[in-house]
């Protein structure tokens, strides 16, 4: 993928990891940051996790996004 001169719009290739989508890509400071996602069990959730390290020991970070489906939406229109 061509990188963006946007910085407001950043694009990233993201590849299937068995049930995870995953993108790899560096941040500002120029350490590896990871993106996945992945639906939870009872495909009633998805959750979201950002893997990145910090500082000068390179301590790891690790955010998770936790996101219901709506209730009452439909899942798929025909």
């Amino acid at each position: 993928m061509k990188k963006s001169k946007d910085v407001d719009n950043q694009e990233f290739d993201a590849t299937w990891q068995e049930y995870r989508l995953v993108a790899d890509f560096k941040g500002p400071d120029g350490n590896k940051i990871e993106r996945s996602f992945e639906v939870l069990e009872g495909s009633q959730q998805l959750r979201e996790t950002i893997h990145f390290t910090m500082g000068r020991n390179q301590r790891e970070v690790y955010l998770r996004y936790v996101y219901d489906l709506k209730s009452g939406g439909n899942l798929a229109s025909k």
